[in-house]
């Protein structure tokens, strides 16, 4: 059975919670870096370490909505981490978006104690 929206994956201080399909129009996001011949996307940096939340984005489509980045791929995503290692979100028809610490999803980004 495939994940819903609401429902989440955890990695550290960052989750990947899944939404609703996207309105047309999406900001693509066109950011990342190549390494090792794949494409990196920095979705959190930690504040007083430096230590950075990568995904794996050479086969996902990356869009920027209300400030967030919104991942679309119908295969699982590979997020890397060197002190958590590595995680997976599973398949789904469903967007993931990235929410780093601090905010709370309820259909749009709210940063907490606001």
């Amino acid at each position: 059975m495939k994940p819903k929206a609401g429902e989440w994956v955890r990695q550290g201080d960052v989750y990947f919670v899944l939404v609703n399909p996207l309105a047309k129009g999406a900001e693509p996001n066109h950011e990342g870096r190549i390494v090792n011949g794949r494409k990196l996307l920095a979705v959190a940096v930690g504040e007083t370490t430096g230590h950075v939340h990568d995904v794996d984005v050479t086969d996902v489509d990356v869009f920027r909505v209300n400030g967030l980045n919104v991942l679309v791929a119908p295969e699982p995503v590979k997020i890397m981490h060197s002190d958590h290692g590595p995680s997976t979100l599973p398949e789904t028809d469903l967007p993931w978006a990235v929410v780093p610490r601090q905010r709370v999803w309820i259909g749009m980004p709210v940063r907490a104690g606001d």
